[in-house]
């Protein structure tokens, strides 16, 4: 984590790509690593893996590691990485429990699925435009009608071809 809080800045989504959201790991060898919150998130598990996606996405998949979505002391919408039931992000930079965030004023809602990660960084990856990215964010674990797949999936090759 010395590296990443060493290299790490800060640059909201909107400020660095003109996006609402973009999902990034971080993965610049020895400049600084220049993202928000989930990026710093995703690159300190990135990190944790030995910089290894199979790690990386497994650690989610099984639920060692998850991306809270919460509200800092502030009031803002936050990303925090858990790791091992200790949590860590970019204003601490420290592994602190959950307990501990807290105690500061964090309010935690929910962990994303890992569908939801996955989904978020392949849209970012791409490049996908805003409306696009959201489109494919709003597929949940818990959304199981087929018929809800079909319509999504039909919008997105749409949107898609419209776009190339």
């Amino acid at each position: 984590m010395r590296d990443l809080n060493a290299r790490f800045q800060y640059k909201s989504d909107t400020e660095q790509h003109n996006l609402q959201e973009k999902w990034t790991i971080l993965r610049n060898p020895t400049g600084p690593l220049v993202g928000d919150c989930e990026d710093y998130a995703l690159t300190a598990l990135w990190m944790i893996e030995g910089k290894n996606d199979s790690a990386f996405y497994h650690s989610l998949q099984t639920g060692q590691a998850k991306i809270w979505f919460c509200y800092t002391p502030s009031g803002e919408a936050h990303a925090v990485l858990e790791y091992n039931g200790l949590m860590i992000d970019n204003i601490q930079k420290d592994w602190k429990s959950k307990e501990a965030f807290e105690s500061f004023g964090y309010v935690f809602k929910y962990a994303f699925t890992y569908k939801e990660v996955t989904w978020r960084l392949k849209a970012g990856e791409a490049n996908r435009s805003p409306k696009l990215a959201m489109m494919l964010t709003v597929i949940k674990e818990d959304d199981k009608n087929p018929l809800m797949f079909i319509g999504i999936a039909i919008a997105i090759g749409a949107i898609i071809w419209l776009i190339t």
